[in-house]
């Protein structure tokens, strides 16, 4: 519940519906990164496990990706260092690893790769 409290109150959080249906199939969400002026962090991204592997994470993606850097932004996504899915998914729109961190977020200790996106994602 703390999750979807937290997507509510950041005024970043998207719906992702299925054109189709018209059904809420996920969430994702913008942050500003605490001490800077455009660095925006796109993350805590789920899809409904039928929506895996589809069309529906790049192009959430590619949509959130190209808005901030049209809006001057620099994109951040971070992946934790055992989650090849999340990682295969983040270079595949074009997401460099930069660096890992120790990430002390939600989860104590827990390691995270920080990617960053510098070009637009082309169909």
């Amino acid at each position: 519940m703390q999750f979807f409290n937290e997507s509510l109150n950041s005024s970043g959080a998207l719906v992702i519906r299925d054109r189709a249906s018209g059904k809420v199939i996920g969430s994702s969400r913008y942050k500003l990164i605490d001490g800077t002026e455009r660095v925006i962090e796109i993350g805590w991204t789920f899809l409904a496990i039928p929506f895996w592997g589809g069309q529906y994470n790049r192009a959430i993606k590619k949509l959130m990706v190209n808005y901030i850097l049209e809006k001057s932004g620099t994109v951040v996504l971070y992946a934790d260092k055992n989650n090849i899915r999340s990682q295969r998914a983040i270079s595949k729109i074009g997401g460099d690893i930069v660096k890992e961190l120790n990430f002390k977020h939600h989860h104590p200790l827990k390691s995270n790769l920080t990617f960053i996106v510098k070009e637009r994602i082309e169909d």
